[in-house]
């Protein structure tokens, strides 16, 4: 029962994802296709920019959970916290992918991001430590570090631009290394109710992958989100729903050979 799923997740989802690069990192990064590195409105996007987790106003915090193509016999998990106090804001959030007790790989990020005082330009910095355990083998860990920053062209449009794994870390001394890679970004808010996302990226060992995002507000407490990925041909979307402080929402990616992703979430914004 175990072993076929196994099979599949190894030969087929392996070759598109590097070590520690989830699917997802929320609902909205599930829904967008990960594609929202320039947003202006997501704190939750520190974990694509680090530069992001300036958009909070003074707290946010959020868990979510998946099931990564609906296979029962893998789960991810992951929560995060941001505060933020005048122009520079910190991050943390832990994030952990498993497979029972045989096979466990996790992620913990702190993060920090400062806005330039009478600019438009904010950067910021995450230390990712990395940690994978397997039935049988050695664990391993690492460190990693990420930066990245975020320019507002105008009150429409806003660049970003991130290098993940800046120190080439390797896995206990191991000649793999994670991925490096770099990726720049666009936003455009083409009306107060829609904004669109677009992400190019390269890393060290994957073609060039991209993807696109769009966002569009219902009402003041409804978003509805969609996306595509090259990188498997995967479309996505999802729904975020507000409700005073708290926040509801679910995200949907579905690949062609291996099925549908679902992402819940919950979070609170003060």
């Amino acid at each position: 029962m175990f072993c076929r799923p196994v099979a599949i997740f190894l030969l087929v989802c392996l070759p598109l994802y590097a070590a520690f690069d989830f699917q997802a990192h929320s609902t909205r990064s599930a829904a967008l296709n990960n594609s929202y590195l320039a947003s202006s409105l997501a704190a939750d996007a520190f974990l694509l920019n680090p530069a992001l987790s300036i958009n909070t106003g003074k707290f946010y915090g959020s868990l979510y959970g998946y099931r990564p193509f609906s296979m029962k016999e893998f789960g991810y998990g992951g929560g995060m916290l941001v505060l933020k106090q005048a122009r520079t804001a910190f991050a943390v959030a832990v994030e952990n992918f498993q497979s029972g007790t045989i096979y466990n790989e996790g992620k913990g990020t702190v993060n920090a991001a400062f806005q330039l005082p009478g600019s438009r330009f904010a950067v910021g910095a995450s230390v990712n430590a990395y940690w994978i355990s397997a039935s049988g083998y050695d664990d391993l860990n690492t460190f990693g570090l990420d930066v990245g920053c975020v320019y507002h062209l105008s009150n429409s449009v806003r660049f970003a631009a991130v290098i993940n794994n800046i120190n080439q870390p390797r896995l206990a001394g191991n000649q793999e290394e994670l991925p490096q890679r770099i990726q720049l970004a666009v936003e455009y808010q083409g009306a107060d109710n829609i904004q669109l996302h677009g992400v190019l990226r390269k890393d060290s060992y994957f073609p060039l992958e991209l993807a696109f995002g769009i966002e569009y507000q219902i009402f003041r407490s409804l978003n509805l989100q969609s996306g595509f990925n090259s990188i498997g041909s995967m479309p996505s979307a999802g729904v975020q729903f507000t409700a005073k402080n708290l926040e509801f929402g679910y995200g949907m990616q579905h690949h062609f050979e291996l099925g549908s992703t679902h992402v819940i979430g919950v979070g609170f914004r003060g």
